[in-house]
């Protein structure tokens, strides 16, 4: 009976009281939909800043370990420092590592053969796994997979300005250009990346470690230019489109490192 008799009685003040019932509703919902807002819009920019800084420095948490050349660049000393840092990841049962190289503000330099002319573009030679780890979004196409170490012609994941030169990018038709002086090597661009140059206006490219070795894509590391090596570890939750980091016998691209990089981000 308390029930029915609560029921009845609100029922009657909202007979007498009508408007001022409507409106004591509209404020708790305003002042509900405020407060929900307001904590969305926070955590969204939050997110955004979050994802922003690990696109150039990597997951939370990350590791990293730096190593500097004491004589002449060469390849040898290239190759020892890429194996001792593969090794250390699966000594260490690392989850997410891999190696990245890349000049003092920008990359190696790739001869792209485009359709006005050769151009030297800015490139960074990485593994699958760097994607993910940095958080690298691909506007059109896709990021490299593991599979890709395994093609018969190199992968690149190009900015708009790369892809531009060549006509623009189709999924259905995939651009190919033609990389190298001397020993050319035809190319597949598999995806378009805005973090592929730090000027959208220049072109920049992505090119994985196992093809800028195989085809000898950056020429004789003993006359490029100081290069990084970087190396992360990360154990994040998996998802069909995050590519698997997984440890290689066979040695990346033959780079002249001036600093090893071992990046281990933690979980988030």
């Amino acid at each position: 009976m308390g029930f029915f008799a609560a029921i009845s009685e609100a029922w009657s003040e909202i007979r007498v009281n009508r408007t001022r019932v409507v409106l004591s509703l509209v404020g708790v919902f305003l002042a509900v939909f405020a407060m929900t807002t307001i904590t969305a819009v926070g955590n969204m920019a939050r997110q955004m800043v979050g994802e922003t800084t690990e696109r150039s420095s990597g997951r939370p948490a990350t590791l990293r370990v730096d190593a500097y050349s004491n004589g002449t660049n060469s390849a040898d000393g290239v190759q020892t420092v890429e194996t001792a840092l593969r090794e250390t990841a699966v000594r260490h049962e690392v989850g997410w590592w891999g190696l990245a190289s890349y000049q003092y503000g920008g990359g190696g330099q790739l001869t792209v053969r485009f359709p006005a002319g050769t151009q030297l573009v800015t490139a960074t030679t990485v593994d699958p796994s760097y994607g993910t780890m940095h958080r690298v979004i691909t506007s059109e196409g896709r990021w490299f997979s593991a599979g890709d170490d395994d093609a018969f012609s190199p992968r690149l994941v190009v900015n708009q300005a790369f892809a531009d030169q060549l006509g623009g990018f189709d999924p259905a038709n995939p651009l190919t250009v033609v990389l190298g002086g001397d020993t050319p090597v035809t190319a597949t661009v598999v995806g378009i990346s805005s973090s592929a140059s730090y000027d959208a206006t220049t072109p920049g490219a992505y090119v994985l470690n196992a093809d800028a070795q195989r085809w000898n894509l950056l020429g004789d590391p003993a006359n490029s230019s100081p290069r990084v090596w970087s190396c992360g570890s990360r154990t994040p939750t998996r998802t069909p489109s995050s590519p698997p980091c997984r440890p290689r016998s066979r040695p990346a691209c033959r780079g002249t490192p001036s600093r090893c990089s071992a990046r281990t981000p933690a979980t988030s």
